[in-house]
């Protein structure tokens, strides 16, 4: 059964470069970073399994389909920006980036309904521990978790 799935081709996740992309040149999205080691939580540290929640939650950040349109055809989810939960200092979007690590949330090119008209990036954060943060957002605008969360799929990448 092993060399089954060994004869396999693996495709690319999605396309970064050429003619095939839907980013604009110049964009970095650092799949390296996937390989990098992810939070261990309590549960597993002590020899049992992550629960259903945390499971689908991770199914969830890791899904292209909870983003809208251009954002979903790149193959771009949660865990594009926010690697393993931490931050990604290399993803740069060309438009929207003025130094790898940052993403302008009020740029067009994701939701043209965002587009505030300026260029004004903010770090990419990493979210371990935000839960303990409030309020939420790089100017604390959003009291709950769960509205933060809404606004950036919906609002800053066009979800459903």
């Amino acid at each position: 059964m092993l060399l089954l799935f060994a004869a396999i081709p693996r495709a690319p996740a999605f396309p970064v470069h050429g003619q095939q992309t839907v980013l604009p040149a110049g964009t970095e999205l650092n799949e390296d970073a996937l390989s990098q080691p992810r939070e261990i939580f309590k549960s597993e540290a002590i020899g049992g399994a992550k629960s259903y929640l945390v499971n689908l939650g991770d199914l969830a950040f890791s899904s292209p389909t909870i983003l809208g349109g251009l954002a979903r055809q790149a193959g771009i989810s949660c865990s594009t920006c926010h690697v393993n939960g931490a931050s990604n200092s290399k993803l740069y979007i060309a438009g929207l980036s003025t130094r790898p690590g940052t993403f302008d949330t009020t740029g067009g090119l994701f939701n043209g309904k965002a587009d505030n008209h300026a260029l004004d990036p903010v770090r990419i954060p990493s979210l371990r521990g935000a839960r303990y943060l409030a309020p939420y957002g790089h100017d604390g605008r959003m009291a709950s978790l769960r509205d933060f969360v809404r606004n950036v799929i919906v609002n800053e990448f066009a979800g459903p």
